[in-house]
């Protein structure tokens, strides 16, 4: 199974909070829904939603992706990781580069690891 969520970019600007709780409360109507990828044009963000057998996700965040070069890119996305938030794919806006971040839930198994 395969869906798609639209959301414009406008919203994502005027309230990235609502727009990221609407992409986790669609996912969480099925617990084996999980975004897949994201995809933009202009003034949408065409997020990819699949069934899928992967570690559970808690939340996802739509958040600004700050960064004017490759190093800061690369180090904002190192530090999400490390607290938790895996990255799923980035879109340019008129207010700069936003990322739509996962917050992985391991199994109780891989927890300890």
């Amino acid at each position: 199974m395969i869906k798609i969520i639209e959301v414009n970019i406008s919203e994502i600007i005027l309230d990235e909070k609502a727009c990221s709780e609407m992409i986790t409360r669609a996912c969480n109507r099925h617990s084996s829904w999980q975004v897949r990828g994201i995809n933009s044009d202009e003034f949408i963000v065409y997020v990819v939603i699949e069934d899928t057998p992967a570690p559970s996700v808690k939340n996802y965040r739509l958040a600004p992706l700050p960064g004017g070069n490759k190093e800061e890119i690369v180090a904002e996305i190192k530090n999400r990781y490390f607290n938790g938030f895996t990255t799923i794919g980035s879109f340019m806006t008129d207010k700069g580069r936003y990322a739509l971040f996962a917050e992985v839930v391991l199994p109780k198994e891989q927890e300890t690891e």
